[in-house]
């Protein structure tokens, strides 16, 4: 954790004799006792979602277990998050999955036959595997500091599970308000008079909540509405005189079943009653609760970075919810983590601290032990309500403000996954999911062009500076060379594309045929089979032709990848860089006119006639210079040296080399006959600013300052001469910049 936030936490947390000052005592009691109520009825409302329909009859320890994993999650995320204030407890998505899950043990149990203790036995084992899984999962990651996965799922991926929780919610809201298992042929059902008076009154709670939480903004507001509620039903019984257990065999209340005391609610030694089958037959499910689980707090934290402005501790999170999953699970606690309301609620009052938390976990507490048969009272409209809202809450989102949100892409990628999660299951919707992010992440990626530039060997060219023979001769022959700098990961879906790029440059009327194909290699981050596949294909059309294909800058992965498809040095060549490459492809076009360039005398002087012209003046100009010999490795000048000297080539090789200390040389330039060296720092008079090495024997002529000035004195057309021959090279040299450049912005 890094140091602002360790310090940032001190000032917030202090020591305990800070905590208990009354300005910080009140509010924590305050905001502790609050969220602590609110937890309970969310607990309930989660533990009756999952012990509905045919685990009914075990709503009791359904509750106790929800208000273990509230307890244990509070108080342990509490003390061990990064920020204080931080509040956890049974979660929505989890809780929707888990109903899915005991849904379909019970229905298998009961079909098989089995006793109530070993339906409960099942269900409770299938619980705990799921609490305890999700809290090692969580534990783990955060211990090997990956809480940063959450930002490689897609957003639209992440946006069709939670609408798939919301519908899980909603329907399960109207199954426990009503007792109806909920399907689309029961649609009917529900609006006969008799289940219509039972569920409506939730509608219109959960209706209230999104209208009134989204029109004001104070954290007061949803539990004053639900404790309105509360004392509005129960004013109404009053006054009508209706009895408690009336209301029960009515369906308007959660009672009706016994409460189970704390030591009950876990019993281990019924454990082995359980059918090892039917929770094996729910493992997928309850690995897709762990993913969804993980993926949700981490999503919870993310908004409570921007609640509080600051950076929270992702890896120390999951440490501290896995914690409490564990412990939690042990005892048969639901799956628990950050809850971003309550957070919210708590980490907005200035002065609270993590006392708040241990206050809410011990209201929590409090009614675990001694308050159970009290939430029998609940009435199942408030519950469902509750529950109902979180359901619209989602759909809102994602469906109806989805549709502005997001892209149409996005947007029909989230409604595909609802819908399957609707028709087919839970499950198959993450499946669906996956495989969406795939699909959409090649088809995203497949519209990324990974040809960065697309070039002539005549916009490029090499370093190698030649003769004005060996230009002209290369300025009509490098067109037929057809550079492609690639980018990013080439596979399936950009392959083809770029194969067929090629082809159409190999088969383009109006231009000379392209017999050299160089890919440069730097920029890309791998390539599939596919792709390797394509490239042969690709060496094999240029064979036919009579070309070659050359690869630069391909990385030692790459190239064993492309070694293993077919693209051995036999069938490729391979160049250190796009440099290299294009001078290969020159040294191989000077080769075929060999005799021709040959012919061409390589005197001093009939090169640099080829520039400027023969004139009176050029022959002067020959007078003033000095002709030196040099061998193979000799310097002709050294990085730092004073620029004294300007030397022109008559025959040989030098390359202009940035050399360094701690790492071989980097080529600039290398020039042959008919070429200047030293020019720049020469008319600058800058020191030298890299070294010109001989790289094979050569012959080169000196102007030395002292020359050039008594040359300007006593021979003007000689410097005149000069100095058009300078700004003839130079001109080259610009214009060969600016064509690259242009080609590079093309």
């Amino acid at each position: 954790m890094n140091q602002n936030l360790k310090s940032g936490t001190t000032k917030r947390n202090g020591t305990l004799l800070e905590m208990i000052r009354p300005s910080r005592l009140i509010p924590s009691l305050v905001i502790g006792s609050i969220v602590g109520a609110m937890e309970v009825v969310v607990a309930v409302s989660f533990a009756a979602l999952v012990f509905a329909g045919a685990l009914a009859e075990f709503r009791a320890v359904g509750i106790v277990l929800g208000l273990i994993g509230a307890t244990v999650s509070i108080g342990l995320i509490s003390v061990f998050s990064s920020w204080p204030g931080m509040m956890g407890g049974v979660q929505d998505s989890p809780a929707a999955i888990m109903g899915v899950v005991t849904a379909s043990i019970a229905g298998t149990l009961v079909a098989a036959g089995a006793s109530a203790s070993q339906l409960l036995a099942t269900v409770l084992l299938a619980i705990v595997l799921a609490s305890v899984g999700t809290g090692l999962s969580m534990y783990f990651l955060g211990r090997f500091e990956m809480g940063s996965l959450v930002r490689f799922l897609p957003y639209p991926v992440i946006g069709g599970f939670l609408a798939g929780t919301g519908w899980l919610l909603a329907v399960g809201a109207l199954g426990l308000m009503t007792d109806l298992s909920i399907d689309i042929a029961q649609l009917d059902t529900l609006i006969q008079p008799d289940y219509l008076v039972l569920w409506l009154p939730g509608l219109g709670l959960a209706l209230i909540l999104l209208w009134a939480l989204k029109r004001f903004r104070h954290v007061l507001l949803m539990p004053g509405l639900l404790v309105g509620v509360l004392l509005l039903f129960y004013l109404v019984v009053w006054i009508g005189r209706l009895p408690l257990e009336q209301l029960r065999e009515q369906g308007w209340l959660l009672g009706g079943f016994a409460a189970v005391p704390i030591g009950q609610a876990l019993p281990w030694e019924q454990l082995g009653e359980a059918r090892l089958s039917a929770v094996v037959g729910q493992l997928p499910n309850i690995g897709a609760l762990i993913v969804l689980s993980t993926v949700g707090l981490l999503l919870n934290v993310s908004g409570l970075e921007v609640v509080i402005q600051r950076d929270v501790n992702f890896n120390r999170e999951l440490r501290a919810a896995g914690l409490g999953n564990v412990a939690a699970g042990l005892f048969g606690g639901l799956v628990s983590y950050h809850q971003l309301s309550l957070s919210t609620l708590s980490v907005k009052q200035e002065r609270s601290s993590r006392l708040a938390g241990l206050v809410a976990a011990s209201v929590c507490l409090l009614v675990l032990v001694i308050g159970t048969e009290l939430m029998f009272l609940l009435p199942r409209f408030v519950a469902g309500g509750l529950l109902l809202y979180l359901g619209l809450l989602f759909l809102k989102d994602w469906v109806v403000d989805g549709w502005t949100r997001l892209s149409r892409i996005d947007y029909v990628i989230v409604l595909f996954i609802l819908a399957v999660i609707i028709g087919v299951g839970f499950l198959e919707g993450v499946a669906v999911g996956v495989v969406s992010a795939v699909i959409m992440f090649a088809v995203a990626y497949s519209r990324i062009d990974v040809v960065r530039s697309e070039l002539s060997g005549l916009q490029v060219g090499s370093r190698v500076t030649r003769s004005p023979a060996a230009r002209a001769y290369l300025r009509r022959m490098l067109n037929r060379v057809y550079v492609l700098k690639l980018q990013g990961f080439i596979f399936f879906g950009t392959a083809d594309r770029l194969f067929n790029q090629i082809q159409e440059r190999l088969e383009q009327r109006g231009q000379a045929p392209a017999e050299y194909v160089i890919l440069d290699f730097g920029r890309v981050t791998g390539v599939d089979s596919t792709a390797v596949s394509t490239l042969v294909r690709l060496r094999q059309r240029l064979a036919e032709r009579g070309g070659k294909l050359f690869i630069a800058q391909a990385s030692a992965a790459l190239r064993d990848g492309l070694y293993r498809g077919g693209l051995t040095e036999q069938m490729v060549t391979y160049v250190p860089d796009l440099d290299r490459g294009v001078e290969d492809v020159e040294t191989e076009f000077l080769q075929r006119r060999e005799a021709e360039l040959t012919a061409v005398p390589e005197t001093i002087e009939t090169q640099l006639a080829e520039i400027v012209g023969e004139s009176e003046g050029l022959t002067v100009l020959l007078s003033f210079l000095e002709r030196l010999e040099l061998a193979a490795g000799d310097y002709l000048m050294r990085q730092g040296d004073q620029p004294d000297n300007l030397y022109f080539i008559e025959s040989g090789q030098v390359s202009a080399l940035l050399e360094f200390e701690d790492r071989p040389p980097l080529r600039l330039q290398t020039m042959n006959s008919g070429n200047v060296v030293g020019e720049i720092g020469y008319y600058l008079d800058q020191a030298r600013t890299a070294s010109v090495v001989a790289e094979k024997p050569s012959v080169v002529y000196r102007l030395t300052l002292e020359q050039l000035s008594f040359m300007e004195k006593t021979a003007p057309i000689a410097a005149s001469t000069l100095h058009r021959l300078m700004v003839h090279l130079l001109a080259e040299r610009v214009t060969q910049l600016v064509n690259t450049v242009q080609a590079l912005e093309n």
